[in-house]
């Protein structure tokens, strides 16, 4: 069950405040507003695509998945990814319109001095929505011109989708995460890898089980209590990721089969267990991850799905606290 961590909460807190921060200065050359793009805010927020009890979807939302190559920026695409969801969902701009600039973000983060973690994650998300808020977003094309009213663009980008609303960046509680959802609003999660459950390729090389069928499938199932995967991942290569949650259903089932080592023998097992209850993902491998994976038979490559169990019990929940209507 997700609860309140108060020492994952407060090491969370001290990466904010200990962080280096400096001063990030930018033109002020004037703009005419009235020659920039026109935003449009819907007049009612939408709710889930999906009407079921127990089940939420926000495929539709989406921007294209994309492919991290390995470099530690899992949390930038789910963070940046998150946003751009908003922006489709509750400002009716275009899924091929919206194009936020995950650059700008690792370019602002280096500047205040904090620096990608290049063995892990690169740096949580509580951090890169908690600088964005304060610095606001560039388009990718807008940073890739390097155009000298760049801060006057953020400005504009915080006024209209970057106000607060109240809430916290951490979602402490299991109850508002669906509850989001249904709203339509993304939820981003951070959570450590176990290389079987998420069937990484590179289980491997440590010994533990996977399956280049559920990989396909873009499945991620839960470590099993006592199995190879839980006793290695977190000591051959500790390593944290990051997706972006686009919907749950609490009535799916996943199974998986995983070595399990008998406490009272010794001896290595194989088991067969039932997960009820997933999160739907977009993840930020490409198609290499479910490449396969489809949901009321469509085809989503680079999407899957992750048990609520594994989420629950290692993830931490976060989302953009902002107003999302006008």
């Amino acid at each position: 069950m997700l609860k309140t961590r108060t020492h994952k909460v407060l090491k969370v807190t001290l990466v904010i405040h200990f962080s280096i921060l400096t001063a990030i200065s930018y033109s002020q050359t004037q703009l005419d507003f009235e020659k920039l793009p026109a935003i449009h805010p819907r007049k009612a927020a939408p709710t889930s695509s999906s009407t079921n009890k127990g089940k939420s979807l926000l495929f539709e939302f989406q921007t294209q998945v994309r492919d991290q190559t390995g470099k530690p920026t899992c949390s930038m695409y789910s963070v940046v990814g998150a946003l751009e969801s908003l922006m489709i969902s509750h400002y009716g701009h275009h899924s091929k319109a919206v194009d936020l600039s995950e650059e700008w973000l690792l370019h602002v983060i280096e500047q205040e001095g904090k620096h990608l973690n290049t063995s892990n994650l690169g740096i949580s998300s509580y951090d890169l929505i908690e600088t964005a808020l304060r610095i606001g977003m560039l388009s990718a094309q807008e940073f890739q011109k390097k155009l000298s009213f760049q801060n006057i663009l953020l400005n504009q980008f915080k006024e209209k989708y970057l106000q607060t609303n109240g809430e916290s960046i951490l979602i402490e509680h299991q109850s508002q995460i669906k509850n989001k959802l249904d709203q339509g609003l993304p939820v981003i999660l951070d959570f450590p890898i176990y290389y079987g459950a998420m069937n990484h390729p590179r289980a491997a090389e440590f010994g533990i089980d996977w399956s280049q069928e559920q990989l396909n499938l873009g499945v991620i199932s839960y470590p099993a209590l006592h199995s190879l995967d839980r006793e290695y991942s977190r000591v051959k290569r500790p390593r944290d990721h990051s997706v972006l949650i686009v919907g749950y259903d609490d009535e799916r089932i996943v199974q998986s089969k995983s070595r399990v080592r008998n406490l009272l023998s010794g001896k290595i097992e194989w088991q067969t267990n039932t997960y009820k209850g997933v999160y739907y993902i977009k993840n930020s491998w490409g198609t290499r991850f479910g490449k396969n994976f489809s949901i009321e038979g469509k085809k989503y490559p680079g999407f899957g799905l992750i048990t609520q169990q594994y989420a629950h019990e290692f993830g931490f929940f976060f989302q953009w606290p902002v107003r999302t209507s006008q």
